[in-house]
């Protein structure tokens, strides 16, 4: 009898490749939903639209890494520019909604309160969990990269000290990804 970690993918669940790759499809028609809903547009719940993210990076981890990588790099990379796309409008939306609402942005720019705080930490989670699934997803794959035209984008939408500090963290990290995970 083989040990566990020998059995592979297929072997556990031969109707699971099948069945992630429609939850995907499923999942990617929310994400564009949600990257094409802009500040001024249809509100978004963003818990809803966050755990959407969530749930597509999950599945995607478990996917066999061959799976994993073509998934990606189908359709010249639509998943991972989904992703991003979305991340985008998440930060126009939350751009607009501290801009729109006074109340916001003088809690957003107090240190002291416990208030700002909560917020700040709403936003620095969501920005942290989009951009660290967009790192997973975008190192999957070899070919399909981010651009500097979408790094500016990315840093433009980013006007909180903190978000850019995110940014760059983003960056720092994915420069490093493969040059500390390759055999």
């Amino acid at each position: 009898m083989e040990p566990f970690n020998t059995v592979c993918y297929p072997c556990i669940d031969p109707l699971g490749r099948s069945h992630r790759e429609t939850f995907l499809e499923l999942c990617t028609k929310s994400l564009a939903l949600n990257a094409g809903q802009l500040a001024g547009g249809t509100p978004v719940d963003e818990f809803l639209a966050l755990r959407m993210v969530q749930l597509t990076v999950f599945v995607l981890e478990a996917c066999p890494p061959e799976q994993a990588m073509a998934i990606v790099n189908a359709n010249q990379g639509r998943l991972a520019s989904l992703l991003f796309n979305e991340l985008t409008a998440y930060l126009s939306r939350h751009k607009a909604d501290v801009k729109s609402s006074p109340i916001l942005k003088r809690l957003i720019s107090m240190q002291s309160s416990v208030g700002s705080v909560d917020i700040k930490l709403d936003n620095a989670a969501a920005l942290y969990e989009r951009l660290r699934i967009l790192r997973y997803v975008y190192g999957v794959s070899e070919t399909v990269k981010l651009s500097i035209v979408q790094l500016q984008h990315l840093w433009q939408l980013c006007d909180i000290p903190a978000d850019r500090e995110e940014v760059m963290v983003f960056v720092a990290h994915a420069s490093n990804f493969w040059g500390l995970h390759r055999t």
